[in-house]
């Protein structure tokens, strides 16, 4: 829009207020005065609004390069700055062409019409103020009498007459203008300075992919990262620095694990050259990455892993898939999970405390040859481990240890080969499912304390299994519930599960 004009104030409110007091005041005035302001108070906002957005900025588009000093550009390219002007060449000699000849003077045209009238003169003075009229009479007590009427507006002057204005005659007709004389040759162009140096801290972008950034000295070069990685802050907040993005998947993938691996493989070829060696290698790498909806896969080869006193440690993945350990599901003690040495605290086949990422644990045997406190699976907080045809070997304290709030469930059948002190414990609200699944015990087995415990508010689901194997051979304890602890059988009656005695359910606990 074009530049907002100013309003003008055309009438002297005052000058009327102190010569005419009686009379009204000059409200049609007072209202052109005031939409003059705001016509141009509104163009002013408008204009306002094609240089500034509500925030406060500039808007888009607004500063172009032609908007920018000559300097700003070349910092920009990177240009250093440019160097002395190197001296002027000799000019060549002047051309002397001949001055053509002078037009004819055309003749003076005539006069013109007339003008109309110009413009009106002064306004003549003011009249009179006119003689206010009577005040009425009070009217009686409680009533206010009528106001006198107001005395009528002097008339107003009349109107000088204004002289008339001549009109300015035609323009003479121009003469030609004469031939230009023959321009001289251009002298020769003188050397070039020599480029100035450049300026303290610009770095030049010399690779497609460069970041130009400033630092407390001036501007500087950051070339370019690698694929995938990000551009974020260093830890001092001083400079731009690229980082490794996490990897997303796209499909599923699978992982393979064996005793002839190493763990400096990709784990993505089913061979010595390209497998893990460890089981937490391939958890690891799983943890590194971004797994959108897709599961992870760790394959194991037959053969017999060595965990040592720390056991497997499951970790949070990032994306919505779950983590899938995999041995041989149709004889599961051909892949050996074992925990070995002297156990670094209270360690298990597989530890997951607070791992939102669902772990699914199938075909392995879990044992351990440690001293000190070992447990098969044993999921705590928020996280959930889920199980099928697993081995519960020798040297667990528990098998199955749930804890806090996390899950463990059955999806599948299992087997027990293995004495423990309890084969199912629960604790702090944890939840344990095993229901409608084949438990095939083998080997003469004792679980000292029970076969099943559950206090503090534990939730155990154990309706519609069938005990096979070696279960009717069973010792120790079928459960014990403490605390508000539920153990539900479905109604199946209190020899139900494996063992040689019961134990009756208190403060508050029920096994139903």
């Amino acid at each position: 829009m074009p530049s907002p004009a100013k309003p003008p104030l055309a009438y002297d409110y005052v000058a009327f207020q102190q010569e005419q007091q009686q009379n009204p005041f000059p409200g049609s005035q007072l209202k052109n005065d005031l939409a003059n302001l705001k016509k141009g108070i509104d163009q002013t906002i408008d204009a306002l609004a094609d240089v500034r957005r509500s925030d406060g900025a500039l808007p888009n588009g607004k500063v172009t390069p032609d908007s920018l000093s000559p300097q700003v550009l070349a910092l920009l390219r990177g240009d250093g700055p440019t160097g002395p002007t190197g001296p002027t060449g000799p000019s060549g000699p002047a051309g002397i062409g001949a001055t053509g000849p002078s037009g004819v003077a055309g003749p003076v045209g005539a006069t013109g019409p007339t003008g109309t009238a110009g413009a009106t003169g002064p306004a003549g003075s003011t009249g009179p103020i006119g003689a206010t009229g009577p005040i009425g009479a009070t009217g009686p007590a409680g009533t206010n009498g009528s106001v006198g009427a107001t005395g009528p507006i002097g008339a107003t002057g009349p109107t000088g007459v204004t002289g008339a204005v001549g009109a300015t005659g035609p323009t003479g007709v121009t003469g030609a203008v004469g031939a230009t004389g023959v321009t001289g040759g251009v002298g020769a162009t003188g050397a070039t300075g020599p480029t100035g140096a450049t300026g303290v801290g610009v770095s030049v972008l010399t690779t497609q992919g460069d970041v130009l950034y400033r630092d407390g000295t001036g501007p500087q070069r950051l070339g370019k990262g690698s694929p995938l990685q990000v551009l974020r802050q260093n830890s001092a907040l001083t400079a731009p620095e690229w980082a490794t993005a996490r990897e997303v998947l796209t499909a599923a993938r699978t992982y393979y694990v064996l005793t002839t691996g190493s763990d400096s493989n990709t784990g993505l070829v089913n061979n010595a050259g390209g497998a893990f060696l460890t089981v937490q290698k391939a958890i690891d790498v799983a943890a590194s990455l971004d797994n959108s909806i897709y599961d992870i896969t760790i394959q194991l080869g037959a053969g017999t892993y060595n965990l040592g006193n720390t056991g497997l440690v499951g970790k949070v993945c990032v994306g919505a898939g779950s983590v899938i350990i995999v041995g041989d599901e149709t004889t599961p003690s051909n892949v050996i999970l074992r925990v070995t040495g002297v156990a670094a605290g209270s360690v298990a086949g597989l530890k997951n405390t607070n791992v939102t990422t669902i772990y699914s644990v199938r075909g392995v045997r879990i044992e351990s040859t440690a001293t000190g406190t070992v447990f098969g699976l044993w999921p705590s907080g928020t996280s959930r481990i889920e199980f099928r045809n697993v081995d519960f070997g020798t040297g667990l304290l528990y098998q199955l240890f749930a804890v806090d709030g996390a899950v463990v469930g059955a999806i599948g059948n299992y087997s027990v080969s293995g004495n423990a002190s309890r084969h199912i414990a629960v604790t702090g609200g944890a939840i344990c499912r095993v229901q409608g699944m084949t438990v095939t015990f083998s080997n003469t087995l004792a679980f000292s304390s029970a076969f099943v415990t559950g206090d503090a508010g534990a939730i155990i689901f154990l309706n519609g299994n069938t005990w096979a194997g070696t279960a009717a051979s069973v010792t120790g304890p079928r459960y014990i519930a403490d605390t508000l602890a539920v153990i539900s059988t479905g109604g199946a009656g209190s020899t139900y599960l494996p063992g040689n005695s019961t134990v009756t359910p208190t403060n508050g606990a029920v096994y139903v």
